[in-house]
């Protein structure tokens, strides 16, 4: 679910926040804080830049550093940002701290998932192509529909949206989703002189763990074909050498990483998440778009609070009192009708 590895609470354009931005990273922050107790690497840096190289970077993001969230956000004029990460054009930037941070999923998850088995009986099981288990699953918690079934979480990513065994085809037709590929390149620095840091002004730069690793990301490609391996790194070096010429200049690339998403649909609040009960009354978690690591901690947190309300209200989410304090979460349910 989580492919993203830039944890900020800024929209896309620099100038605002995002839904639920700073709540986000509260919540987050709190889940990271569990997660370093047993993967301590998993926070790579504490802190990132957002570039300007237009000068409506340069409105959007000064407004943000200067009214917006200066507890979160420093203004960093061209020429201390320029010697900071190797750019040569910029026009000034962000610093972000206090909370935002750079970091690697999986010790992440690995991490989350040894404090919850820490405070209680936690199973984790890789399935692979065989969905009997799952399967029977569902349908035993459907044939029974007693009170005392368990509720079943589909917290779920690209490929369980995609695979017909787990949702009917007019249903997987109508979620307000499309699946979008994604494509990185990693790059092993040549030169001491590479600045290691987290950058983003459209594209990415980012950390990895390791020595002088770094990683430039991510297309968004629609086709039914991917980018070639030549393709995709002239895409992204077209996309991102303003971002990084001194680490396009000095490295090789080594490796080439491809997933795939689940993009939620648009609207007045940007792409936010699908939660809630589905009629055949299982629950579900996905479209996370590109922003999982800031909105799975408190959309998480809404999911399990409307599970437990609907305890109290026969299961009907009309009732449902986290729905009615927050309109919005039904938003992909209107879609579908």
């Amino acid at each position: 679910m989580l492919i993203d590895r830039l944890l900020h609470p800024l929209a896309p354009k620099g100038n605002k926040l995002a839904h639920w931005g700073l709540e986000g990273l509260q919540s987050t922050g709190r889940l990271v804080k569990e997660a370093v107790k047993f993967s301590p690497d998993c926070v790579l840096r504490k802190k990132l830049y957002r570039v300007a190289l237009t000068e409506e970077n340069v409105q959007h993001l000064y407004h943000t550093a200067t009214k917006v969230l200066p507890e979160h956000c420093r203004w960093i004029e061209k020429d201390e940002l320029d010697q900071k990460l190797g750019i040569r054009n910029s026009m000034g930037g962000v610093e972000l701290s206090n909370g935002c941070c750079v970091i690697h999923v999986p010790s992440y998850l690995k991490g989350l998932l040894a404090a919850c088995r820490e405070k209680g009986n936690v199973e984790w099981k890789i399935i692979d192509e065989d969905y009997t288990e799952i399967l029977n699953l569902r349908r035993k918690e459907h044939e029974t529909n007693s009170d005392n079934s368990e509720p079943l979480i589909w917290a779920c990513g690209a490929g369980v949206i995609q695979q017909e065994e787990y949702f009917e085809k007019s249903v997987r037709d109508a979620f307000p989703l499309i699946i979008v590929r994604g494509q990185s390149v990693e790059l092993t620095a040549t030169s001491e002189n590479v600045p290691l840091e987290a950058a983003l002004c459209g594209k990415y730069v980012s950390p990895l763990p390791g020595n002088n690793r770094m990683v430039v990301g991510a297309t968004q490609e629609f086709k039914k074909e991917a980018f070639s391996p030549d393709e995709l790194v002239e895409e992204l070096k077209g996309r991102s050498y303003e971002l990084a010429p001194t680490l396009w200049d000095n490295s090789i690339v080594d490796n080439i990483t491809c997933g795939y998403r689940a993009q939620s649909q648009r609207g007045a609040l940007g792409r936010v998440p699908m939660i809630g009960l589905m009629k055949n009354k299982d629950w579900i978690f996905t479209g996370l778009s590109n922003r999982g690591l800031l909105h799975h901690g408190i959309y998480g947190e809404k999911l399990i609070d409307m599970l437990l309300a609907s305890y109290k209200n026969d299961d009907s989410i009309n009732e449902c009192p986290i729905a009615k304090e927050h309109p919005h979460l039904d938003w992909w349910k209107k879609k579908m009708n």
